[in-house]
């Protein structure tokens, strides 16, 4: 797996909480392209509340990076080849806190009995119902990492 650091990035908003990456995303850039937690793009596993906004600038991906152990950023990287599949992959229309989103499913396949998307948002629902948003990265990384066994079983 890639590390964020041996990309060739920009920072574009350092030091902030997750939600006001994800805002300035939305509020910044006319083309986003929303992602669940765990959307694999630059060979990295991307963290964060669902649904991740991905928006494109040009040539560019930018994205809300959440790091454990350095915060969260909007990193903006050349991606000519993730724009391409960004553009391309099937999306599907979930519904979160009452806004539809078409969200790009993890392979770019949509099944309503995908355990990943299904434990995503019940994921995203408790940490909405226990109004704890500190929980919820923690939440999110566990569940990939708890996927992710699944999967190589």
């Amino acid at each position: 797996m890639a590390c964020i650091e041996e990309l060739n990035y920009e920072i574009l908003l350092g030091n902030s909480s997750y939600r006001e990456c994800a805002d300035y995303i939305k509020a910044n850039f006319n083309e986003i392209y929303y992602v669940m937690p765990g959307y694999r793009i630059f060979d990295l596993h991307l963290i964060g509340i669902p649904p991740i906004p991905v928006g494109v600038d040009a040539e560019n991906i930018v994205l809300p990076y959440l790091k454990p152990c350095r915060g969260s950023f909007v990193l903006k990287i050349q991606g000519i080849n993730e724009l391409l599949f960004l553009r391309t992959s099937k999306k599907e229309v979930i519904e979160f806190d009452g806004i539809n989103y078409e969200v790009i499913c993890w392979d770019g396949n949509i099944c309503e009995k995908c355990p990943r998307k299904r434990a995503f948002i019940e994921g995203y629902r408790l940490v909405q119902n226990l109004k704890r948003p500190s929980l919820s990265s923690k939440l999110v990384e566990v569940t990939i990492k708890s996927l992710e066994m699944l999967r190589k079983s």
